[in-house]
Protein backbone atom coordinates (compact mmCIF):
# COMPACT_ATOMS: atom_id res chain seq x y z
CA UNK A 1 0.00 0.00 0.00
CA UNK A 2 1.63 3.07 -0.68
CA UNK A 3 1.76 5.17 2.11
CA UNK A 4 5.55 6.54 2.33
CA UNK A 5 7.11 7.83 -0.84
CA UNK A 6 10.83 9.02 0.32
CA UNK A 7 13.23 6.19 0.95
CA UNK A 8 16.78 5.98 1.59
CA UNK A 9 19.59 5.38 -0.91
CA UNK A 10 20.88 2.94 1.00
CA UNK A 11 19.05 -0.07 2.78
CA UNK A 12 19.24 1.31 7.02
CA UNK A 13 19.00 -1.53 9.38
CA UNK A 14 19.17 -3.09 12.51
CA UNK A 15 21.84 -2.31 15.50
CA UNK A 16 24.96 -2.29 16.51
CA UNK A 17 24.37 -4.31 19.28
CA UNK A 18 23.50 -6.49 16.72
CA UNK A 19 27.17 -6.88 15.54
CA UNK A 20 28.39 -7.05 19.52
CA UNK A 21 25.89 -10.07 19.67
CA UNK A 22 27.73 -11.96 16.62
CA UNK A 23 30.27 -12.07 18.54
CA UNK A 24 29.36 -12.51 22.05
CA UNK A 25 26.40 -14.55 21.81
CA UNK A 26 25.75 -15.08 25.60
CA UNK A 27 25.77 -10.73 25.74
CA UNK A 28 22.26 -8.95 24.74
CA UNK A 29 22.72 -5.47 24.26
CA UNK A 30 20.71 -2.75 22.96
CA UNK A 31 21.66 0.16 20.93
CA UNK A 32 20.75 3.43 19.51
CA UNK A 33 23.01 3.09 16.06
CA UNK A 34 21.83 1.55 13.19
CA UNK A 35 24.58 -0.05 10.32
CA UNK A 36 24.13 1.01 6.63
CA UNK A 37 24.44 -1.96 4.01
CA UNK A 38 24.05 -2.27 0.49
CA UNK A 39 21.85 -4.83 -2.08
CA UNK A 40 25.82 -6.43 -2.11
CA UNK A 41 27.51 -4.98 0.92
CA UNK A 42 25.87 -6.88 3.67
CA UNK A 43 28.58 -7.38 5.74
CA UNK A 44 26.30 -7.32 8.76
CA UNK A 45 24.53 -10.95 7.65
CA UNK A 46 28.00 -12.65 6.98
CA UNK A 47 28.29 -14.71 9.86
CA UNK A 48 24.42 -15.46 9.59
CA UNK A 49 25.05 -17.05 6.81
CA UNK A 50 26.34 -19.99 8.27
CA UNK A 51 25.01 -19.79 12.01
CA UNK A 52 21.11 -20.24 13.50
CA UNK A 53 22.31 -18.41 16.43
CA UNK A 54 23.01 -15.21 14.51
CA UNK A 55 20.10 -15.28 12.55
CA UNK A 56 18.06 -15.25 15.48
CA UNK A 57 20.48 -12.50 17.19
CA UNK A 58 19.65 -9.97 14.22
CA UNK A 59 15.98 -11.11 14.11
CA UNK A 60 15.73 -9.86 17.64
CA UNK A 61 17.08 -6.99 17.71
CA UNK A 62 15.86 -5.88 14.30
CA UNK A 63 12.35 -6.54 15.81
CA UNK A 64 13.47 -4.87 19.00
CA UNK A 65 14.55 -1.69 17.06
CA UNK A 66 11.77 -1.73 14.44
CA UNK A 67 8.73 -3.34 15.29
CA UNK A 68 5.66 -0.74 15.74
CA UNK A 69 3.46 -2.19 18.55
CA UNK A 70 5.65 -2.86 21.73
CA UNK A 71 3.88 -1.32 23.99
CA UNK A 72 0.43 -3.18 22.95
CA UNK A 73 2.17 -6.63 23.02
CA UNK A 74 4.05 -5.83 26.81
CA UNK A 75 0.55 -3.54 27.92
CA UNK A 76 -1.78 -5.73 26.83
CA UNK A 77 -0.52 -9.36 26.29
CA UNK A 78 2.08 -9.29 28.78
CA UNK A 79 4.88 -10.50 26.26
CA UNK A 80 8.57 -9.79 27.61
CA UNK A 81 10.51 -9.30 24.91
CA UNK A 82 14.16 -9.59 26.08
CA UNK A 83 12.68 -13.00 27.90
CA UNK A 84 12.43 -13.97 25.02
CA UNK A 85 16.20 -14.00 23.77
CA UNK A 86 17.09 -15.59 26.63
CA UNK A 87 14.81 -18.58 26.01
CA UNK A 88 15.25 -19.02 22.66
CA UNK A 89 19.39 -17.88 21.81
CA UNK A 90 20.33 -20.81 23.44
CA UNK A 91 18.11 -23.08 21.26
CA UNK A 92 19.17 -21.25 18.22
CA UNK A 93 23.05 -22.40 19.14
CA UNK A 94 21.72 -25.91 19.80
CA UNK A 95 20.48 -26.10 16.50
CA UNK A 96 24.00 -25.20 15.37
CA UNK A 97 25.61 -28.22 16.88
CA UNK A 98 22.63 -30.66 15.26
CA UNK A 99 23.81 -32.39 11.69
CA UNK A 100 20.91 -32.44 10.31
CA UNK A 101 18.43 -29.62 10.55
CA UNK A 102 15.56 -29.68 8.51
CA UNK A 103 13.43 -26.65 7.26
CA UNK A 104 10.53 -28.08 10.31
CA UNK A 105 13.35 -27.64 13.07
CA UNK A 106 14.15 -24.51 12.01
CA UNK A 107 10.31 -23.29 11.37
CA UNK A 108 9.28 -24.20 14.99
CA UNK A 109 11.88 -21.83 17.00
CA UNK A 110 10.88 -19.34 14.57
CA UNK A 111 7.35 -19.77 15.51
CA UNK A 112 7.77 -20.37 18.86
CA UNK A 113 9.45 -16.61 18.91
CA UNK A 114 7.11 -14.32 16.40
CA UNK A 115 3.89 -16.36 17.14
CA UNK A 116 3.13 -13.84 20.27
CA UNK A 117 3.31 -11.20 18.13
CA UNK A 118 0.08 -9.18 16.64
CA UNK A 119 1.58 -7.27 13.82
CA UNK A 120 -0.93 -8.40 10.92
CA UNK A 121 1.09 -8.08 8.23
CA UNK A 122 4.71 -9.21 9.75
CA UNK A 123 6.93 -12.18 7.85
CA UNK A 124 10.06 -13.19 8.45
CA UNK A 125 12.18 -15.37 6.47
CA UNK A 126 15.46 -16.62 7.57
CA UNK A 127 17.59 -19.14 5.52
CA UNK A 128 18.20 -22.91 6.54
CA UNK A 129 22.27 -23.14 6.04
CA UNK A 130 21.78 -27.26 5.72
CA UNK A 131 19.09 -27.66 3.65
CA UNK A 132 19.61 -24.06 1.38
CA UNK A 133 16.01 -22.88 1.73
CA UNK A 134 14.24 -20.06 2.95
CA UNK A 135 11.82 -20.35 5.49
CA UNK A 136 9.23 -18.45 6.34
CA UNK A 137 6.51 -17.56 9.08
CA UNK A 138 3.81 -15.13 9.53
CA UNK A 139 2.31 -15.25 12.64
CA UNK A 140 -0.97 -13.66 11.75
CA UNK A 141 -1.27 -16.58 9.49
CA UNK A 142 -0.61 -18.54 12.69
CA UNK A 143 -3.20 -17.50 14.73
CA UNK A 144 -6.09 -17.01 11.91
CA UNK A 145 -5.78 -20.73 11.09
CA UNK A 146 -7.34 -21.56 14.08
CA UNK A 147 -10.39 -19.30 13.48
CA UNK A 148 -13.59 -21.65 12.23
CA UNK A 149 -13.69 -19.33 8.83
CA UNK A 150 -10.04 -19.90 7.84
CA UNK A 151 -10.92 -21.57 4.77
CA UNK A 152 -14.14 -20.27 3.64
CA UNK A 153 -13.72 -18.69 0.32
CA UNK A 154 -16.42 -17.12 -1.69
CA UNK A 155 -16.63 -16.44 -5.60
CA UNK A 156 -18.23 -14.23 -8.01
CA UNK A 157 -22.00 -14.00 -7.26
CA UNK A 158 -23.91 -17.30 -9.48
CA UNK A 159 -25.94 -15.98 -11.73
CA UNK A 160 -27.73 -19.16 -11.73
CA UNK A 161 -28.62 -18.90 -8.04
CA UNK A 162 -29.47 -15.36 -7.89
CA UNK A 163 -30.79 -15.07 -11.58
CA UNK A 164 -34.41 -13.05 -10.37
CA UNK A 165 -32.88 -11.08 -8.49
CA UNK A 166 -30.56 -9.76 -10.87
CA UNK A 167 -30.87 -6.58 -13.35
CA UNK A 168 -28.10 -5.94 -14.95
CA UNK A 169 -25.01 -7.19 -14.56
CA UNK A 170 -21.47 -6.33 -16.29
CA UNK A 171 -18.31 -7.62 -15.05
CA UNK A 172 -14.49 -7.08 -15.21
CA UNK A 173 -13.90 -11.27 -15.62
CA UNK A 174 -12.05 -11.66 -19.32
CA UNK A 175 -10.91 -15.31 -20.79
CA UNK A 176 -7.72 -16.39 -18.79
CA UNK A 177 -6.20 -16.24 -22.28
CA UNK A 178 -6.26 -12.22 -22.56
CA UNK A 179 -5.13 -11.87 -19.26
CA UNK A 180 -2.78 -14.21 -18.80
CA UNK A 181 -1.02 -12.95 -21.62
CA UNK A 182 -1.10 -9.63 -20.28
CA UNK A 183 -0.06 -10.81 -17.23
CA UNK A 184 2.90 -12.56 -18.97
CA UNK A 185 4.41 -11.26 -21.81
CA UNK A 186 3.65 -7.71 -20.97
CA UNK A 187 7.63 -7.28 -20.36
CA UNK A 188 8.99 -9.90 -22.75
CA UNK A 189 8.30 -8.04 -26.70
CA UNK A 190 10.45 -5.10 -25.83
CA UNK A 191 13.52 -7.28 -24.42
CA UNK A 192 13.19 -9.70 -27.33
CA UNK A 193 13.24 -7.06 -30.02
CA UNK A 194 16.38 -5.69 -27.89
CA UNK A 195 18.38 -8.57 -27.59
CA UNK A 196 17.49 -9.70 -31.47
CA UNK A 197 18.54 -6.20 -32.71
CA UNK A 198 21.71 -6.10 -30.62
CA UNK A 199 22.86 -9.48 -31.99
CA UNK A 200 22.12 -8.76 -35.48
CA UNK A 201 24.19 -5.82 -35.34
CA UNK A 202 27.21 -8.07 -34.53
CA UNK A 203 29.90 -7.44 -36.93
CA UNK A 204 31.13 -10.77 -35.67
CA UNK A 205 28.94 -13.32 -33.86
CA UNK A 206 29.50 -16.38 -32.35
CA UNK A 207 28.45 -19.63 -32.89
CA UNK A 208 26.34 -19.22 -29.63
CA UNK A 209 25.27 -15.61 -30.67
CA UNK A 210 23.89 -17.02 -34.24
CA UNK A 211 22.17 -19.71 -32.19
CA UNK A 212 20.65 -17.61 -29.64
CA UNK A 213 19.85 -15.04 -32.10
CA UNK A 214 17.68 -18.25 -34.50
CA UNK A 215 15.90 -18.47 -30.78
CA UNK A 216 15.30 -15.59 -30.22
CA UNK A 217 13.52 -14.87 -33.60
CA UNK A 218 11.37 -18.48 -33.00
CA UNK A 219 10.34 -17.58 -29.47
CA UNK A 220 8.65 -14.58 -31.27
CA UNK A 221 6.99 -16.18 -33.47
CA UNK A 222 5.59 -18.67 -31.29
CA UNK A 223 4.69 -16.08 -28.78
CA UNK A 224 2.46 -14.45 -31.82
CA UNK A 225 0.73 -17.59 -32.27
CA UNK A 226 -0.20 -17.64 -28.36
CA UNK A 227 -1.55 -14.02 -28.43
CA UNK A 228 -4.58 -15.18 -31.07
CA UNK A 229 -5.23 -18.13 -29.19
CA UNK A 230 -8.84 -17.87 -27.21
CA UNK A 231 -8.85 -21.31 -25.56
CA UNK A 232 -7.79 -20.92 -22.28
CA UNK A 233 -6.42 -24.55 -21.81
CA UNK A 234 -5.13 -24.31 -25.19
CA UNK A 235 -2.93 -21.13 -24.62
CA UNK A 236 -1.87 -22.48 -20.99
CA UNK A 237 -0.32 -25.77 -22.41
CA UNK A 238 1.35 -24.06 -24.82
CA UNK A 239 2.76 -21.37 -22.61
CA UNK A 240 4.15 -23.69 -20.56
CA UNK A 241 5.97 -25.76 -23.36
CA UNK A 242 7.67 -22.56 -24.25
CA UNK A 243 8.81 -22.00 -20.97
CA UNK A 244 10.57 -25.28 -20.92
CA UNK A 245 11.96 -25.06 -24.58
CA UNK A 246 13.22 -21.86 -24.35
CA UNK A 247 14.15 -21.48 -20.58
CA UNK A 248 18.23 -21.01 -21.37
CA UNK A 249 17.10 -17.45 -22.39
CA UNK A 250 15.69 -16.37 -19.45
CA UNK A 251 13.35 -14.31 -20.74
CA UNK A 252 11.84 -11.89 -18.83
CA UNK A 253 7.57 -12.91 -18.48
CA UNK A 254 8.28 -16.08 -19.38
CA UNK A 255 6.92 -17.97 -17.05
CA UNK A 256 5.37 -21.16 -16.29
CA UNK A 257 1.75 -21.03 -15.64
CA UNK A 258 0.53 -21.44 -12.30
CA UNK A 259 -3.22 -20.77 -10.80
CA UNK A 260 -1.25 -19.02 -8.19
CA UNK A 261 0.24 -16.86 -10.87
CA UNK A 262 -3.11 -16.10 -12.13
CA UNK A 263 -4.96 -15.40 -8.67
CA UNK A 264 -2.22 -12.90 -7.76
CA UNK A 265 -1.70 -10.81 -10.39
CA UNK A 266 -5.47 -10.97 -12.39
CA UNK A 267 -7.58 -8.06 -11.02
CA UNK A 268 -10.94 -9.22 -10.93
CA UNK A 269 -14.00 -6.80 -11.27
CA UNK A 270 -17.45 -7.66 -10.63
CA UNK A 271 -20.58 -5.17 -10.62
CA UNK A 272 -24.24 -6.29 -10.71
CA UNK A 273 -27.72 -4.41 -10.49
CA UNK A 274 -30.00 -6.00 -8.04
CA UNK A 275 -33.57 -5.91 -7.29
CA UNK A 276 -34.48 -2.56 -5.35
CA UNK A 277 -31.95 -1.05 -7.59
CA UNK A 278 -29.16 -1.82 -5.41
CA UNK A 279 -25.70 -1.51 -6.93
CA UNK A 280 -23.15 -4.35 -6.29
CA UNK A 281 -19.41 -4.23 -6.77
CA UNK A 282 -16.84 -6.78 -5.91
CA UNK A 283 -12.94 -7.20 -6.80
CA UNK A 284 -10.41 -9.57 -5.76
CA UNK A 285 -7.55 -6.44 -4.53
CA UNK A 286 -7.26 -2.71 -4.22
CA UNK A 287 -4.98 -2.22 -7.23
CA UNK A 288 -8.21 -0.25 -8.94
CA UNK A 289 -6.06 2.89 -9.75
CA UNK A 290 -3.49 2.18 -12.56
CA UNK A 291 -6.49 0.65 -14.58
CA UNK A 292 -8.71 3.75 -14.05
CA UNK A 293 -6.15 6.55 -13.66
CA UNK A 294 -5.29 7.27 -17.48
CA UNK A 295 -1.69 8.35 -16.44
CA UNK A 296 -0.99 5.42 -14.26
CA UNK A 297 -2.17 3.00 -16.86
CA UNK A 298 0.36 4.81 -19.48
CA UNK A 299 3.30 3.78 -16.96
CA UNK A 300 2.07 0.82 -15.47
CA UNK A 301 0.72 -0.81 -18.78
CA UNK A 302 3.01 -0.74 -21.91
CA UNK A 303 -0.50 -1.31 -23.63
CA UNK A 304 1.03 -2.89 -26.96
CA UNK A 305 -0.88 -6.22 -26.65
CA UNK A 306 -4.49 -6.88 -27.07
CA UNK A 307 -4.32 -8.24 -23.80
CA UNK A 308 -3.10 -5.10 -22.32
CA UNK A 309 -6.06 -2.82 -23.62
CA UNK A 310 -8.67 -5.54 -22.69
CA UNK A 311 -7.42 -6.02 -19.50
CA UNK A 312 -7.49 -2.06 -18.83
CA UNK A 313 -11.02 -1.47 -20.61
CA UNK A 314 -12.92 -4.29 -19.18
CA UNK A 315 -11.59 -3.04 -15.37
CA UNK A 316 -12.62 0.33 -16.59
CA UNK A 317 -15.89 -0.81 -17.86
CA UNK A 318 -17.21 -3.00 -14.79
CA UNK A 319 -16.17 -0.04 -12.40
CA UNK A 320 -17.46 2.74 -14.46
CA UNK A 321 -20.71 1.01 -14.63
CA UNK A 322 -20.99 0.70 -11.21
CA UNK A 323 -20.37 4.30 -10.73
CA UNK A 324 -22.30 5.82 -13.18
CA UNK A 325 -25.79 3.94 -12.64
CA UNK A 326 -25.19 5.40 -8.52
CA UNK A 327 -24.98 8.26 -10.00
CA UNK A 328 -27.69 8.07 -12.28
CA UNK A 329 -30.36 6.32 -9.79
CA UNK A 330 -28.84 8.97 -7.38
CA UNK A 331 -29.84 11.52 -9.36
CA UNK A 332 -33.32 10.70 -10.32
CA UNK A 333 -34.34 9.23 -6.52
CA UNK A 334 -33.99 5.76 -7.32
CA UNK A 335 -30.84 4.58 -5.79
CA UNK A 336 -32.01 1.70 -3.60
CA UNK A 337 -28.43 1.56 -1.54
CA UNK A 338 -24.96 0.10 -2.49
CA UNK A 339 -22.64 -3.49 -1.50
CA UNK A 340 -19.18 -3.54 -1.43
CA UNK A 341 -18.02 -7.18 -1.16
CA UNK A 342 -14.57 -7.17 0.31
CA UNK A 343 -14.63 -10.80 1.34
CA UNK A 344 -11.23 -12.78 0.07
CA UNK A 345 -9.79 -9.04 -0.40
CA UNK A 346 -6.01 -9.53 0.30
CA UNK A 347 -5.70 -5.40 -0.04
CA UNK A 348 -3.23 -3.06 -1.99
CA UNK A 349 -3.53 0.72 -2.34
CA UNK A 350 -4.38 3.40 -0.19
CA UNK A 351 -5.16 4.67 -3.30
CA UNK A 352 -7.76 3.10 -4.39
CA UNK A 353 -10.15 4.40 -1.44
CA UNK A 354 -11.42 7.34 -4.24
CA UNK A 355 -12.74 4.65 -6.40
CA UNK A 356 -14.74 2.58 -3.24
CA UNK A 357 -16.11 4.55 -0.05
CA UNK A 358 -14.53 7.70 -1.24
CA UNK A 359 -16.30 7.33 -4.60
CA UNK A 360 -19.88 7.52 -1.86
CA UNK A 361 -18.56 10.47 -0.35
CA UNK A 362 -18.06 14.04 -0.62
CA UNK A 363 -14.83 15.38 -2.30
CA UNK A 364 -11.88 15.72 0.08
CA UNK A 365 -10.75 12.79 2.66
CA UNK A 366 -11.66 11.01 5.50
CA UNK A 367 -10.69 10.29 8.26
CA UNK A 368 -10.43 6.63 9.65
CA UNK A 369 -8.11 5.80 12.23
CA UNK A 370 -5.34 7.41 13.92
CA UNK A 371 -1.59 6.53 13.42
CA UNK A 372 2.33 6.92 14.63
CA UNK A 373 5.35 6.04 13.20
CA UNK A 374 8.30 4.67 14.23
CA UNK A 375 10.29 7.06 15.36
CA UNK A 376 13.65 5.69 16.73
CA UNK A 377 15.87 3.13 17.54
CA UNK A 378 14.81 2.62 21.06
CA UNK A 379 12.02 -0.17 21.73
CA UNK A 380 9.09 2.71 22.57
CA UNK A 381 10.25 5.53 20.45
CA UNK A 382 6.83 6.29 18.45
CA UNK A 383 5.63 9.30 16.88
CA UNK A 384 2.99 11.11 18.41
CA UNK A 385 -0.47 10.00 17.60
CA UNK A 386 -2.24 11.86 13.92
CA UNK A 387 -4.81 11.43 11.88
CA UNK A 388 -4.41 8.65 9.46
CA UNK A 389 -7.34 9.96 6.20
CA UNK A 390 -7.48 8.70 2.73
CA UNK A 391 -8.60 11.09 -0.33
CA UNK A 392 -12.29 10.44 -1.53
CA UNK A 393 -13.54 10.70 -5.32
CA UNK A 394 -12.57 14.46 -6.46
CA UNK A 395 -14.56 14.39 -9.74
CA UNK A 396 -18.12 15.77 -9.76
CA UNK A 397 -20.47 13.04 -8.36
CA UNK A 398 -23.77 13.19 -5.87
CA UNK A 399 -22.95 11.71 -2.38
CA UNK A 400 -25.02 8.54 -1.21
CA UNK A 401 -27.03 8.95 1.98
CA UNK A 402 -28.81 5.62 1.09
CA UNK A 403 -27.50 2.41 2.78
CA UNK A 404 -24.24 1.18 2.07
CA UNK A 405 -23.37 -2.49 2.90
CA UNK A 406 -19.84 -3.87 3.45
CA UNK A 407 -18.85 -7.54 2.95
CA UNK A 408 -16.02 -8.74 5.02
CA UNK A 409 -14.45 -12.10 6.40
CA UNK A 410 -10.98 -13.47 7.79
CA UNK A 411 -9.45 -12.75 4.53
CA UNK A 412 -10.31 -9.14 4.26
CA UNK A 413 -6.82 -7.56 4.93
CA UNK A 414 -5.57 -4.51 5.01
CA UNK A 415 -6.86 -2.27 2.89
CA UNK A 416 -10.06 -4.19 2.58
CA UNK A 417 -10.14 -3.44 6.76
CA UNK A 418 -9.25 -0.14 6.36
CA UNK A 419 -12.32 0.46 4.07
CA UNK A 420 -14.74 -1.17 6.50
CA UNK A 421 -13.55 1.54 8.67
CA UNK A 422 -13.89 4.54 6.65
CA UNK A 423 -17.62 2.53 6.06
CA UNK A 424 -18.47 2.60 9.67
CA UNK A 425 -17.72 6.36 9.56
CA UNK A 426 -21.18 6.56 7.62
CA UNK A 427 -24.28 6.99 9.15
CA UNK A 428 -26.10 4.47 6.71
CA UNK A 429 -23.40 1.79 6.07
CA UNK A 430 -23.18 -1.56 8.25
CA UNK A 431 -20.15 -3.80 8.00
CA UNK A 432 -22.01 -7.06 7.99
CA UNK A 433 -19.86 -10.92 7.62
CA UNK A 434 -17.35 -11.98 10.01
CA UNK A 435 -14.54 -9.73 11.35
CA UNK A 436 -11.16 -9.01 9.05
CA UNK A 437 -7.60 -10.65 9.13
CA UNK A 438 -6.35 -7.89 12.10
CA UNK A 439 -3.63 -6.34 9.80
CA UNK A 440 -4.68 -2.89 9.12
CA UNK A 441 -1.09 -1.18 9.48
CA UNK A 442 -0.05 0.86 6.45
CA UNK A 443 2.47 -0.64 3.69
CA UNK A 444 5.20 0.94 2.03
CA UNK A 445 5.19 0.31 -1.85
CA UNK A 446 8.93 0.51 -1.87
CA UNK A 447 11.56 -2.75 -1.58
CA UNK A 448 13.86 -0.69 1.35
CA UNK A 449 14.18 0.31 4.53
CA UNK A 450 12.00 3.36 5.16
CA UNK A 451 13.17 6.68 7.50
CA UNK A 452 10.61 5.42 9.76
CA UNK A 453 12.51 2.62 10.85
CA UNK A 454 10.11 -0.30 9.00
CA UNK A 455 9.23 -2.13 6.00
CA UNK A 456 12.36 -4.04 5.26
CA UNK A 457 15.27 -5.50 7.57
CA UNK A 458 17.46 -7.39 5.24
CA UNK A 459 16.77 -8.40 1.29
CA UNK A 460 14.33 -11.00 0.28
CA UNK A 461 16.33 -14.00 -0.65
CA UNK A 462 19.13 -12.26 -0.95
CA UNK A 463 20.27 -11.75 2.88
CA UNK A 464 19.90 -14.67 5.56
CA UNK A 465 17.78 -13.00 7.71
CA UNK A 466 14.64 -11.30 6.18
CA UNK A 467 11.49 -9.24 8.10
CA UNK A 468 8.70 -7.60 6.19
CA UNK A 469 6.97 -4.94 8.77
CA UNK A 470 4.72 -1.91 8.23
CA UNK A 471 5.62 1.37 8.08
CA UNK A 472 3.74 2.52 10.38
CA UNK A 473 0.72 1.73 12.99
CA UNK A 474 -3.06 2.38 12.66
CA UNK A 475 -5.46 2.62 15.99
CA UNK A 476 -9.03 3.10 17.07
CA UNK A 477 -9.79 6.87 17.67
CA UNK A 478 -9.29 5.76 21.21
CA UNK A 479 -6.21 4.50 20.96
CA UNK A 480 -6.88 0.26 20.63
CA UNK A 481 -4.78 -1.59 18.47
CA UNK A 482 -6.62 -3.35 15.59
CA UNK A 483 -3.63 -5.62 15.10
CA UNK A 484 -4.01 -9.42 15.50
CA UNK A 485 -7.81 -8.60 16.19
CA UNK A 486 -9.28 -7.14 12.79
CA UNK A 487 -12.14 -5.31 12.57
CA UNK A 488 -15.59 -6.97 14.23
CA UNK A 489 -18.79 -6.69 12.05
CA UNK A 490 -21.89 -4.74 13.19
CA UNK A 491 -23.81 -7.38 11.63
CA UNK A 492 -22.06 -10.52 12.56
CA UNK A 493 -23.10 -13.69 9.71
CA UNK A 494 -20.94 -16.62 9.26
CA UNK A 495 -21.53 -17.94 5.85
CA UNK A 496 -23.60 -20.87 5.53
CA UNK A 497 -21.07 -23.10 3.72
CA UNK A 498 -22.88 -26.06 2.76
CA UNK A 499 -25.72 -24.21 1.52
CA UNK A 500 -23.15 -22.00 -0.56
CA UNK A 501 -21.65 -24.71 -1.76
CA UNK A 502 -24.96 -26.83 -3.33
CA UNK A 503 -26.97 -24.12 -4.61
CA UNK A 504 -23.97 -21.03 -5.06
CA UNK A 505 -26.60 -18.93 -2.59
CA UNK A 506 -25.18 -16.46 -0.32
CA UNK A 507 -26.18 -16.30 3.03
CA UNK A 508 -24.05 -13.21 3.81
CA UNK A 509 -24.85 -11.34 0.56
CA UNK A 510 -28.46 -11.93 1.51
CA UNK A 511 -28.11 -10.48 4.53
CA UNK A 512 -26.76 -7.50 3.16
CA UNK A 513 -29.52 -7.23 0.42
CA UNK A 514 -31.83 -7.55 3.79
CA UNK A 515 -30.21 -5.04 5.31
CA UNK A 516 -30.41 -2.59 2.23
CA UNK A 517 -33.88 -2.61 1.79
CA UNK A 518 -35.29 -2.91 5.41
CA UNK A 519 -32.31 -1.18 7.22
CA UNK A 520 -32.65 -4.42 9.39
Amino acid sequence: MKTMKRTMNRIYTLALAAMVMLTAVSCRQDSDELLPYGYRDNNLFDKAKGSFAAQFQILWNGLSQNYGIWDVEKDVYGLDWDAVYDQYLPKFEALDRQENVSDDDLRALMEGVLRPLHDGHLSADLYNYRTKNYVSVNPSKLRNVTRSDFNTQTQNVSETAYDADIIEERTGEMTAAAALYSLLYGESSEWLTAQISALESKAAPTELDLFNLKSLKELRQELGKIEEMESDAEMITANNDLCMKYAFLNVPGLQLYTPQLYENNYLRVQYILFQGNIAYLRFNKFGLSPFLNREAAAETFAQTTPGDVALIESVREAWTAWFNTIQQLKGSGRLGGVIIDLRNNGGGLLDDAQYVIGALLPAGSIEFAKCRFKRGTGRYDYSPMMPMAADTYKGEHAVVTERVAVLTNCHSVSMSEMSALMAKRMPAARVIGTRTWGGVCALQDEDTYSENYASHIGVAHETPVYVYLPTCCSFTPEGKSYEGIGVEPDIEVALDEAAYTATGRDNQLDRALQYIRTGN
